[in-house]
């Protein structure tokens, strides 16, 4: 029925509006963690975002969150946060591709030539006998 629908809206919205109100000053007493803060550093480097808005408006977007619930900033809280105001300014496109689409991994690197120990010994041998000359001629 249309008007039980629309009751159910109105009585709704009237809750939403009272948390609302509960959340404004519930907010103003909570704070940030230095490491939940460096958390939201972390992944807006990591998305390669610009600037320091992108972490600035995650802290408040993760203050928000956790103030119309009532409660403390949880990971929950900063997920969203990275979701809503981090991705977005991002430059970096971490799309997890098909295994098809994606390039192999290089191959190893050849092993160093043996030629440098050889050589090394070589010059010791010159050195040597370079010495030994100097003695023999004093």
């Amino acid at each position: 029925d249309a008007e039980t629908a629309l009751s159910d809206a109105i009585e709704n919205e009237d809750d939403l509006k009272t948390a609302i109100v509960f959340a404004r000053e519930y907010i103003k007493d909570l704070k940030i963690a230095p490491s939940q803060v460096q958390y939201l550093c972390e992944e807006a480097i990591r998305a390669g975002c610009q600037g320091h808005r992108a972490e600035i408006f995650a802290s408040e977007v993760a203050r928000a969150s956790a103030a119309l619930e009532g409660r403390q900033i949880t990971s929950d809280d900063l997920r969203l946060a990275v979701k809503l105001a981090i991705a977005p300014r991002g430059t970096f496109i971490n799309t997890p591709m098909d295994e098809d689409e994606m390039m192999p991994p290089p191959p190893p690197p050849p092993p160093p030539p043996q030629m440098d120990e050889q050589n090394d010994d070589k010059e010791d041998e010159e050195e040597k006998e370079e010495e030994e000359e100097e003695d023999e001629n004093d």
